[in-house]
């Protein structure tokens, strides 16, 4: 494989050895100053080399660097493991790495099996490290640029075509470039939150100032996350913080349902036996929610996701029939959603 290639035809080259690990770095690293390419292109090597990965929970282990023992990490690596040949450790914010940690994962490289490879994720790694020299020697330090003008708004237009999101006119895509002061991770959420509301609408200059102006409903994205992952207190709080900065209670009660739907028809075909592409085609959701959807899915019971929806249904009845203030209302929808159990009230 080539010398001082750049970070995206580097990735290709590994992308394509990947039917055979020996020929794969034993630790790569992959850097930028987004973390949502960086997400992406570990989430493009992993499934380059083990297709149907989620289907094999125990392939993959996720780790903080600020929180990992080298010592430990390197004993559970080397030991081999009968049900799963190919494992990967992933350690994600690299950058937090201390100088010890940093020094015993540069002779990891020859310590390791073909069969366990290790992926660092992160904003920067110190080429002068010991680490960062063992990197740079072998060709397995990725480094993703940072995007500007023409090649960002490609990339912006790339990820609306995979929330197939259409534009009323060029004009969109500024707005969404100004809003979010050119940053792809803010880009990347408010193209999800436009996904979510817009549900196969053309995108207007209306609704992009309308849904991601302030920070009141850029939250609803952690709002979501919050009550699919099971958080009560972060969902109250979230919820709280949303209401007093003024978010509209139907926009989000939409933005709920909306995900719930999503993440209770996900859960369902994954009980049921399917894949990521077979869930895809029968869904027509995009790629990245589907990820989404199955990192939670364990918490989706059949019975909570069902729960969940008449729950819903009460709340809008209730929202809409101003029985009750939007906050109340809203509040107990939080706290039933957000229980790992089938939680009710109301009739």
């Amino acid at each position: 494989m080539g010398k001082n290639t750049d970070g995206a035809q580097r990735l290709k080259e590994i992308v394509k050895a990947a039917k055979n690990p020996a020929q794969l770095p034993t630790i790569l690293a992959i850097i930028g100053p987004d973390s949502v390419r960086v997400e992406r292109a570990a989430e493009f090597v992993l499934s380059a080399m083990v297709p149907d990965r989620l289907s094999h929970s125990g392939t993959v282990t996720r780790v903080g660097a600020a929180s990992i023992s080298t010592s430990k990490l390197e004993l559970d690596l080397r030991n081999a493991s009968l049900f799963h040949p190919l494992r990967f450790l992933l350690i994600t914010s690299c950058q937090d790495l201390k100088v010890a940690d940093n020094q015993s994962m540069a002779n990891w490289g020859s310590a390791l099996p073909d069969s366990s490879k290790v992926i660092l994720l992160g904003e920067k790694l110190l080429k002068t490290s010991p680490l960062g020299r063992f990197l740079v020697k072998e060709d397995a330090l990725i480094e993703l640029e940072e995007m500007k003008g023409i090649e960002l708004r490609k990339w912006v237009e790339r990820e609306c075509a995979r929330e197939n999101i259409k534009f009323e006119s060029d004009q969109v895509i500024e707005e969404l470039l100004s809003v979010t002061n050119n940053s792809p991770n803010a880009i990347a959420k408010a193209i999800e939150l436009l996904s979510i509301y817009l549900d196969g609408d053309p995108a207007s200059v209306e609704h992009v100032r309308t849904l991601l102006t302030g920070s009141a409903e850029m939250s609803d994205y952690a709002l979501v996350d919050s009550v699919l992952a099971c958080k009560e207190a972060d969902s109250q709080s979230l919820l709280r913080q949303l209401l007093r900065n003024g978010s509209n209670p139907f926009l989000i009660l939409s933005a709920l349902s909306r995900s719930w739907n999503q993440a209770h028809q996900v859960a369902a075909l994954a009980r049921a036996g399917l894949r990521a592409p077979d869930i895809k085609a029968a869904t027509g959701f995009s790629p990245w929610l589907i990820s989404k959807y199955l990192a939670t899915s364990s918490s989706m019971s059949e019975n909570r996701g069902r729960a969940g929806l008449r729950n819903l249904l009460f709340a809008d009845s209730r929202l809409k029939g101003r029985s009750a203030g939007p906050e109340p209302v809203l509040s107990e929808l939080t706290w039933q959603l957000s229980r790992r159990g089938p939680a009710q009230r109301g009739t």
